[in-house]
């Protein structure tokens, strides 16, 4: 998982590097300090009301997810969906300590918000707002980035998850694009992680059958078997 958030913090700083040429910081200095300067004065933006904001968007978020899932619950397929996504990552994470837990999503919230949030929709609203006007070009960033967000979490597996995953990335872009604000969702992405993994580690002490069989020992070693049996 480790792995996974370097990676995608590479890719995040090379979206930035491109929102940093597009808006015309000479090649040099967008290579070196420029981007990070950008996403510094970014980061600034709204502060520190952007923290209430994205306490509250975490909160609608999580409701958003637990209503989905109390929904989703009543499709005998759909449970099934849950039942194997909980036997991947999202059945070893919630026994983590709660320590290691916040250190990893507040990463990946930062990491994510910064390439999902910040670069690609930076960049398509960098291109599309001339042409198009402000309210055209924010519709076409957040359902793209959206997009790409969902496409990211393609381990879920399930058409039901993705589309979840693809609704918050969605209150998540629409918050931005309104608001600026990108400490704002950077605290929501990662306090809504933090708040679910907590919420699924308790219903993993409260339901003995949570698991719907065994609990999965290594969540990355056997989906790379799955994998590789081209499941």
């Amino acid at each position: 998982m480790v792995a996974s958030v370097l990676l995608t913090c590479l890719i995040a700083i090379a979206c930035c590097i491109i929102l940093a040429l597009l808006r015309g910081t000479p090649l040099f200095e967008a290579l070196t300090n420029g981007w990070a300067a950008d996403l510094a004065q970014a980061l600034a933006v709204g502060w520190p009301i952007s923290v209430a904001v994205g306490i509250v968007l975490a909160a609608a978020m999580l409701a958003v997810a637990f209503t989905a899932e109390k929904v989703f619950w009543h499709r005998p397929d759909v449970r099934e969906d849950i039942y194997a996504i909980r036997q991947g990552l999202n059945g070893e994470i919630p026994r983590l300590a709660l320590w290691k837990v916040t250190c990893v999503m507040v990463g990946v919230g930062c990491v994510e918000e910064a390439g999902f949030r910040y670069a690609a929709t930076g960049v398509i609203m960098f291109i599309a707002e001339p042409a198009l006007g402000f309210p055209a070009a924010a519709v076409i960033a957040v359902a793209a980035s959206s997009a790409v967000f969902a496409i990211m979490h393609v381990q879920y597996r399930s058409p039901c998850a993705l589309g979840l995953v693809g609704l918050l990335g969605v209150m998540l872009g629409a918050v931005y694009v309104a608001t600026g604000m990108l400490t704002a969702v950077i605290v929501a992405h990662a306090l809504y992680d933090i708040g679910n993994v907590s919420l699924e580690a308790r219903k993993m002490l409260r339901d003995p059958d949570y698991f719907h069989g065994e609990a999965p020992v290594n969540a990355v070693e056997e989906e790379m078997e799955r994998a590789l049996k081209g499941e």
